[in-house]
C-alpha cells in the first residue's frame, strides 16, 4: 500500500511532470524538423519553419494554461492528424512541389514556368505546415503553463531546463543510432501520454507512431538523412557487362548519386562516364601512392582511383549510412578493397585533424548538403568546404608533385 502511494506521489509530482513535458516538446520539435523536411520537400527550404511555429505555439500555450487547462488533452489527437497528413504526403502530391520563389534554385523544384495555381498551392502548403505545427505546440505548451503555476519559479525553471536538455541529448543519441521516424515520434509522445493519461491522448500517440512508421516505406535513416534506393542502370547506358545490379540513391527524396559499374566496357556512354571519374587520378606526373577523396559517397570516385592503380585510397564522407550502402551494394565493391580506408567525417574537420600523411591526389566529389541554394543564400554545410581557408587546408595535404581536383 505504501509503495502504491509512493508511486502515485511520484507520478503526480509537478516537477517530474514538467520535466517530462518539456522533454516531449523538445523531442517532438526536433523530430518534426527532420520528418517534415523529408515528407514535404518545399518546407525543408524554410529552415526555421518548425522552430518558429514551435516557439509561437508554446508561448501561446503557456499563456492559455491557466484559463483552458482542459485543452492539453487534445495535443496528441492534433499531432496524430498532422502525422497522418505527413505520412500520406506522397499519395497526396505534397512531397515535391514547385518552389514559390523564382530566385531560389533547388533539385527539380524550380518555379520557372510554374503557374499561379502551383505558386498559390505551394504557399498554402507551407502556411498550413506552419500553423498546424504551431497548434500542436500550443496544446503541448498548455501543460507547461499549468505546471509552472504549481511550482516555485526556480524549481519550475530547473525542471523545464532539465527536461529540455534531456530531450536534446536523447534525440542526439537516437540519431547517432540511425533510428527512423517512429522512434523519434514515440520518444516524444509516450512521456506526454503518460502525463495526461487520457484515452484520446493514448489513441493520438499510437496513431502518430503508426503514421511515422508507414512513412518510412523501406528507407534507411542516417544521423543526417533519409536514404532511398532504387535499382536500375541509367536510361542512356547499356546494362553493365558484368551483370551486376546498379542503384540510384536518393537523399531526403531528391536524387543524390548512382552506384555504377564503370569497369571497361563497349558502351560509349558508360566509357565516357568512366573517363570523367578517372580523370583526376590519371593526369599529371604525380605518383600513385595515395589518394584522398572527400565527399566519397557510395564509392564511384574511390573505384576510379583503384582502377587507376593507386596503392592507398582514403575515402571521407560525412554520412556513415551512405558509406555503408556503398560497401554493401556498389557493383565494384571499392570499400571492400584492403587498399581503401573509410572515414565518416566532415571534410573540413578531416582536413584539420589529419596527420603528416600527404596525397598524390586530393579529389573533391560532389559535396552537397541539399540545403537551400539561392540568391538569398542561407547557410550550407558545404560552404565550410568551398572557402579559401577550406581549399588551403586541402592543399596542405597534397604532396609536392601531387594535384588537387
Amino acid at each position: 500500500m505504501q509503495s502504491k502511494r509512493a508511486l502515485h506521489a511520484w507520478r503526480e509530482d509537478p516537477a517530474l511532470q514538467l520535466a517530462l513535458t518539456t522533454f516531449a516538446i523538445l523531442v517532438l520539435e526536433l523530430a518534426l524538423i527532420r520528418w517534415l523536411s523529408t515528407q514535404i520537400r518545399v518546407a525543408a527550404y524554410f529552415s526555421n519553419l518548425v522552430l518558429l511555429a514551435a516557439f509561437l505555439g508554446m508561448g501561446l500555450g503557456v499563456g492559455l494554461g491557466r484559463r483552458r487547462p482542459d485543452l492539453a488533452r487534445w495535443a496528441m489527437p492534433v499531432l496524430a492528424l498532422v502525422s497522418v497528413v505527413l505520412a500520406a504526403a506522397v499519395p497526396l502530391g505534397l512531397t515535391h512541389l514547385r518552389f514559390p520563389d523564382p530566385a531560389i534554385s533547388l533539385w527539380g523544384g524550380e518555379s520557372a514556368g510554374a503557374t499561379w495555381f502551383e505558386f498559390v498551392r505551394s504557399a498554402m502548403v507551407v502556411t498550413a505546415c506552419f500553423w498546424s505545427i504551431a497548434a500542436v505546440f500550443l496544446l503541448l505548451g498548455i501543460k507547461v503553463g499549468i505546471l509552472f503555476d504549481q511550482l516555485p519559479p526556480l524549481k519550475a525553471y530547473g525542471a523545464d531546463l532539465g527536461g529540455s536538455l534531456a530531450g536534446v541529448v536523447a534525440m542526439a543519441v537516437i540519431a547517432a543510432l540511425w533510428a527512423p521516424p517512429p522512434v523519434w515520434v514515440a520518444l516524444g509522445v509516450l512521456p506526454f501520454a503518460f502525463i495526461v493519461r487520457d484515452r484520446w491522448s493514448v489513441v493520438g500517440a499510437i496513431v502518430a507512431i503508426v503514421a511515422a512508421a508507414l512513412s518510412v516505406a523501406g528507407a534507411r535513416y542516417s544521423p543526417y538523412n533519409r536514404i532511398d534506393l532504387l535499382t536500375g542502370s541509367p536510361a542512356n547506358m547499356q546494362a553493365p557487362a558484368s551483370g551486376a545490379e546498379e542503384w540510384r540513391l536518393r537523399v531526403n527524396r531528391d536524387y543524390h548519386q548512382r552506384l555504377l559499374d564503370l569497369r571497361p566496357s563497349k558502351d560509349p556512354e558508360r566509357e565516357n562516364v568512366r573517363n570523367i571519374y578517372e580523370l583526376p587520378f590519371g593526369i599529371g606526373s604525380a605518383g600513385k601512392r595515395a589518394a584522398l577523396v572527400v565527399g566519397a559517397g557510395a564509392g564511384n570516385d574511390v573505384a576510379a582511383a583503384l582502377r587507376q592503380g593507386f596503392a592507398r585510397v582514403v575515402s571521407v564522407d560525412i554520412d556513415p549510412a551512405i558509406l555503408q550502402t556503398g560497401q554493401e551494394l556498389h557493383p565494384e565493391h571499392p570499400y571492400s578493397d584492403p587498399r581503401v580506408e573509410r572515414v565518416a567525417d566532415d571534410a573540413r574537420a578531416f582536413f584539420g585533424r589529419r596527420g603528416p600523411e600527404r596525397f598524390d591526389v586530393v579529389c573533391y566529389g560532389l559535396l552537397d548538403s541539399h540545403a537551400m541554394f539561392s540568391s538569398m543564400s542561407s547557410l550550407r554545410l558545404d560552404n565550410f568546404v568551398y572557402t579559401q581557408e577550406g581549399l588551403a587546408d586541402a592543399w596542405a595535404l597534397v604532396s609536392p608533385d601531387g594535384i588537387l581536383s
